[in-house]
């Protein structure tokens, strides 16, 4: 039972699932001390405030009962340092005595004749120093306090019920309109909003260009409006919030009451030199709740209806409050949250705690669904490296702290097991790069809670004595492990556990199908809107992505603007497999530069990886048309000064870029932005033990195995890139595919409906001339 702070008042640096843990320790530790009270005693009533009837439950942790009167103990923990905790008084943690007194309340209801002697305990985990208050308890002022928050309760709900009639009374307001000439939109529209009405999934496949972004908005704004909902809009990338946010002014134009809160990463939101959330190390944190309600700063930034992270930043840095904890605050409060998919589908986060309430009180739109099951797979497919624990060990292993000298005990443990592991595989696979094994679930469980209860101490011995550092190893390492421990607690046949010779030796468990647990976390919302460019064939898209047929939509459109417009050419000529690819470098340049020659503009050509972009490109040598270029590690900042430049035609520029890169999706460039894309090769992944393990696990199924882990993937990188090109019904634009398998059917087969008629020929310049004398300026 809690009054005083919403969920989430701890500040992160100590996580929610670390304080439970230790929570619970510090109450055994107590609770051992006295084997005659009573534990986690059960108790309950009801109170009637006309119309509403209040039921207050909890558990009171310690309970003594003698013969007239009890003592009800609470015990609490924080983490202080020891001067802090000394100044601690019986006013210190006003929400801590308001449990242990509204406890001895309810049970003075069916004691009346026993004298209640309210108890707090307080336990510090930095170092287990105690204090404990007896507290006065006036049984009229404590009725008082519970019928003043359940009145405050009751005004909320009023409120909350009034906010939605005044929420229901916008959809009327909204001043867009769906356009009658844009079919496809109206297509769109109508499936969500029969979805929504029936609580059911939809899928839509519609091609790039098709205002995807903007027809889910419309119904799904109207729906959560009339019906108290809210809306979380996922992409997988910060390029496509971008287009939201552009969608949003265009939907709702300026001043439309809808608050909408566009979401960053924790650590990048971070006001303090080294990420570390403690009151005692981040002067952001220190006395976080109090000095945030004197600021404001919430009615201030809720006054705006669009809230960016940037905002946020300045916001809360000028008033010296964590900006990632004043996100946090507000995603509570917005209707509508843009964020990353790790908001949902991380397996160390839960949604009701990144947003506050239940999912079923969400509609959740996914941007670029095909993106969800790769990322997922990623997600769900933990790994621990030898020569990282290695180092590691060696490194705690020099410090002189009892603290460090117990975790390189465990770390040495670990990497004796890896080594071990390691020098079976050698004996028993010695050819293989990669092999399955199995993992003692019972034998890791016990390393990972031997490390944890080391790996806690250390965090207090950091807090302790102040060495707070940035981009912690330590920490990076547990992280890592705990994710390996979920998923080894879970896994399934849908999981590979194999130790590769990569680093000294890697033991990973490889997801190959992350279905069930996607399906899972989908389940728990309203409604799930997803929709992509390339979900082809749609079916086999919703099996991967855990959505299940008999209560999902689908919805496959076509492509909206005129195939004569746009000319598609493959050329056959070239075998891009890995070890031919060497020997097509000068052919690259060849057909960019003959592309390239027959109309001026900008023009993107998409590379499989950077190195053949990076070889082919000295072969080109230089051009009159001004070049550039996407780099291994690129920022937004220099991301957007591209995109920029591609806004205007004078001069013409070709970005030599790679597919499934940043370019390559989720950015807007209609008209002459470009007018010609390249593309080389399907852009397979490359032979990893990972990918053999899937094309493995699909293959037993029955299924294709070399299409499931090479193929699709391959393609939905070419498919997204050449979305690149046509964006309005007024472009135009020619699309040269490179490549044999680009001309085989297991590749074409897979080449979107909408395409249309493909040119094959090694005679590629002939009829994108023709295309382009029919659109001479």
């Amino acid at each position: 039972m809690h009054w005083a702070h919403p969920a989430g008042q701890h500040l992160p640096g100590f996580p929610l699932y670390w304080r439970g843990n230790w929570g619970r320790r510090a109450q055994s530790q107590i609770r051992d001390e006295k084997p005659a009270w009573q534990h986690e005693y059960h108790l309950s009533t009801e109170i009637k405030i006309s119309p509403f009837t209040f039921t207050i439950s909890g558990k009171i942790d310690l309970l003594y009962e003698a013969d007239t009167e009890v003592i009800i103990e609470e015990i609490k923990t924080v983490i202080l340092t020891g001067s802090a905790f000394k100044k601690i008084q019986i006013g210190t943690y006003p929400h801590f005595l308001e449990q242990v007194l509204i406890y001895c309340h309810i049970y003075q209801f069916s004691h009346p004749d026993k004298c209640i002697i309210p108890r707090l305990t307080i336990v510090n985990l930095l170092n287990d120093q105690v204090l404990s208050f007896d507290l006065p308890f006036d049984e009229n002022k404590v009725k008082d306090l519970i019928h003043s928050r359940l009145k405050s309760k009751i005004n909320i709900l009023g409120s909350e019920r009034k906010k939605a009639r005044f929420k229901s009374g916008l959809v009327k307001k909204i001043p867009f309109k769906p356009d009658a000439d844009r079919p496809h939109q109206i297509d769109m529209i109508r499936t969500i909003e029969s979805g929504l009405n029936a609580g059911e999934n939809v899928m839509i496949s519609a091609p790039t260009g098709s205002g995807k972004t903007l027809a889910a908005l419309y119904p799904v704004i109207r729906y959560a409006l009339k019906n108290n909902k809210r809306i979380c809009y996922l992409t997988a990338k910060n390029t496509q919030q971008e287009s939201v946010a552009r969608s949003l002014r265009l939907l709702l134009g300026n001043g439309f009451p809808l608050k909408t809160l566009f979401l960053r990463a924790r650590e990048k939101m971070c006001s303090n030199e080294t990420y570390f959330c403690h009151s005692d190390y981040c002067a952001f944190a220190t006395d976080y709740y109090n000095r945030l309600q004197d600021s404001g700063l919430v009615d201030k930034l809720t006054g705006m209806n669009t809230i960016f992270p940037e905002d946020i930043f300045t916001a809360a840095s000028a008033h010296r409050l964590c900006p990632a904890e004043v996100q946090f605050t507000l995603s509570r409060q917005a209707d509508l949250v843009v964020g990353d998919y790790n908001y949902i589908f991380d397996p160390s986060t839960l949604p009701q705690f990144v947003f506050g309430s239940s999912p079923a009180d969400w509609i959740l739109v996914i941007d670029e669904a095909h993106n969800l099951y790769p990322r997922a797979m990623e997600l769900l497919s933990p790994a621990i490296n030898y020569l990282e624990t290695n180092s590691l060990y060696r490194t705690v292993r020099q410090k002189k702290a009892r603290v460090y000298q117990k975790l390189a005990d465990i770390l040495g443990n670990i990497k004796e097991i890896l080594h071990r592991k390691h020098q079976d595989a050698a004996v028993f696979a010695p050819d293989q790069r990669a092999t399955l094994i199995d993992l003692d679930e019972k034998v890791w469980q016990t390393v990972f809670d031997e490390f944890e209860q080391a790996y806690l101490q250390y965090l207090l011995h950091r807090v302790r004595y102040r060495q707070i550092t940035a981009d912690d190893p330590i920490e990076k390492y547990y992280h890592r492990f705990r994710l390996f421990i979920q998923v080894l607690e879970t896994y399934d046949s849908k999981f590979a556990p194999f130790l590769s010779a990569e680093r000294g030796g890697t033991l990973k468990i490889q997801c190959c199908e992350p279905a069930g647990y996607l399906g899972e976390r989908l389940d728990a919302f309203h409604s799930v809107i997803a929709m992509s460019a390339t979900l082809d064939p749609m079916t086999h898209y919703a099996n991967m992505m855990g959505f299940h047929e008999n209560n999902t939509r689908f919805l496959q459109l076509t492509y909206p603007f005129q195939v004569a417009r746009r000319k598609i050419v493959v050329i056959p000529e070239f075998d891009t497999r890995l070890r031919e690819r060497h020997l097509n470098y000068p052919g690259y340049a060849e057909i960019i530069k003959n592309v390239i020659s027959l109309r001026s503009g900008n023009y993107i050509v998409f590379f499989p990886s950077f190195e053949v972009l990076q070889t082919t490109n000295l072969y080109l040598g230089t051009l009159k048309i001004h070049k550039l270029f996407q780099r291994i590690q690129m920022g937004e900042k220099e991301r957007d000064e591209i995109i920029d430049a591609l806004k205007e035609n004078d001069p013409p520029k070709l970005l030599l870029a790679v597919t499934g890169g940043i370019f390559a999706e989720g950015i807007d460039l209609p008209g002459e932005s470009c007018i010609g894309v390249i593309i080389f090769g399907p852009s397979l992944p490359p032979v990893t033990p990972e990918r053999e393990l899937i094309r493995s696990y699909y293959d037993r199924l029955g299924e294709d195995g070399f299409a499931r882990a090479y193929v699709y993937p391959g393609m939905l990188r070419v498919i997204q890139a050449a979305g690149r090109l046509i964006r309005s019904d007024q472009d135009i634009g020619v699309m040269v595919l490179v490549g044999d398998r680009l001309a085989d059917h297991q590749f074409t087969d897979l080449f979107p409906e909408y395409w249309g008629d493909l040119t094959v020929t090694a005679d590629y310049q002939s009829p994108l001339l023709e295309f382009w004398q029919r659109f001479k300026r």
